[in-house]
């Protein structure tokens, strides 16, 4: 794996912030009123353009062979505006690298690559948010000739109403395997989007399948060990869209300390407000010290890299939600409305703790790394 060098990151980082304060901001809220309003597929299309959902992918095919660092520098600058794109981007790169880790790379490649294919076409729909080593598996495989037949639901599978594709975990004897399915089969069927927590413009759909088509990816009762693999590379992006949320937050309280005024003066001149913001800019200060650290002992192949991403993850995980909070704290009663970014931050970071499987048990996971239990 060729390392990406400090300029290539940079560029990357800036094109992020360029990209946010393009189209990003202005429509913030607006987006995340989805699915009681319009999707946003045109800026999806846009940041597909310029290459957003191909980095997790070999260099040939505009990615950076499976470097975390450039996903974390611009995953970080979209979450400072909207976490939503920055999840929908992570969730292409999760998908790329599942196929790498089950051996169908070129898959990949070569639907990233399909220039006059419709967007929905280059999408991949997944099970981000549930592990299928934790939870049970609603979906059951059985072979038919030369493929397979799928038989159950899979629930909260993001982006399965924009996606063309999916990648389905679906037991296989007494295994579970992975699976890619055609959501427009005829056997396959979706519910309308979910109205979850936060990440309303990176929804998700419960998909079912009736005897549904599907082609198995690697081996035979692999699949889990495939989620591993994959959710633990992706964990430092994770941790670096929720950096992403902290900074949002931290820039936009202080720029609201600054102007609010109570009591015949500035709110940023109260000594406890100060005391707020204070501890909004260390978590702000050490979310991105520790991301950067452990995406480059991961990109350079450290032994513990795996430790270090889950304990960065969790922790950057819980200054997160404590950051957002204060931000709200910070904006008063305006906090807590939806015309305001702060609402949002605060129900996107509590939603990312769930990323790649639940929160008490990626806990138990890192002492049982740590310790060796």
């Amino acid at each position: 794996m060729k390392k990406p060098g400090e300029k290539e990151i940079a560029m990357l980082a800036k094109a992020g912030r360029e990209f946010a304060a393009k189209e990003l901001a202005s429509d913030r809220e607006q987006n995340d009123r989805y699915p009681f309003g319009p999707f946003w597929k045109g800026t999806l299309a846009v940041a597909a353009e310029l290459g957003f959902f191909n980095l997790a992918l070999a260099e040939e095919s505009g990615g950076f062979g499976g470097a975390v660092a450039p996903l974390c520098a611009l995953f970080s600058q979209l979450a400072r505006t909207d976490a939503s794109l920055a999840a929908v981007a992570l969730s292409q790169a999760f998908c790329h690298v599942l196929l790498k880790e089950a051996g169908e790379g070129g898959l990949a490649e070569g639907m990233a690559s399909g220039e006059e294919q419709e967007l929905s076409g280059r999408l991949f729909a997944a099970a981000m948010f549930a592990n299928p080593l934790e939870t049970p598996c609603g979906v059951k495989a059985e072979k038919s000739g030369d493929g397979f037949l799928l038989f159950g639901e899979a629930p909260y599978l993001t982006l399965a109403a924009q996606a063309k594709n999916a990648l389905v975990f679906a037991l296989e004897g007494e295994g579970v395997s992975l699976f890619l399915a055609d959501l427009a089969a005829r056997r396959a069927s979706l519910s309308p989007d979910v109205f979850s927590l936060g990440l309303h413009a990176c929804p998700a759909a419960d998909a079912s399948f009736e005897r549904a088509p599907a082609k198995r990816l690697g081996e035979p009762g692999e699949g889990g060990k495939y989620f591993a693999e994959a959710s633990f590379r992706m964990l430092l992006p994770a941790a670096a869209i929720l950096e992403g949320v902290i900074q949002g937050s931290f820039k936009d309280a202080l720029g609201y300390a600054r102007k609010r005024e109570q009591g015949g003066r500035r709110i940023l001149d109260w000594s406890e407000v100060r005391m707020i913001l204070s501890g909004m800019a260390m978590r702000a200060r050490n979310a991105e010290t520790l991301t950067a650290a452990s995406a480059e002992a991961a990109d350079a192949g450290s032994p513990s890299w795996r430790e270090r991403a889950l304990a960065a993850f969790l922790q950057v995980a819980d200054d997160a939600c404590k950051a957002t909070t204060d931000g709200i704290q910070i904006f008063g009663g305006v906090g807590y409305m939806k015309d305001y970014p702060q609402e949002k931050r605060f129900r996107d970071a509590k939603h990312l703790q769930a990323i790649f499987g639940l929160y008490p048990l990626k806990r138990l996971r890192l002492l049982t790394l740590t310790a060796g239990l």
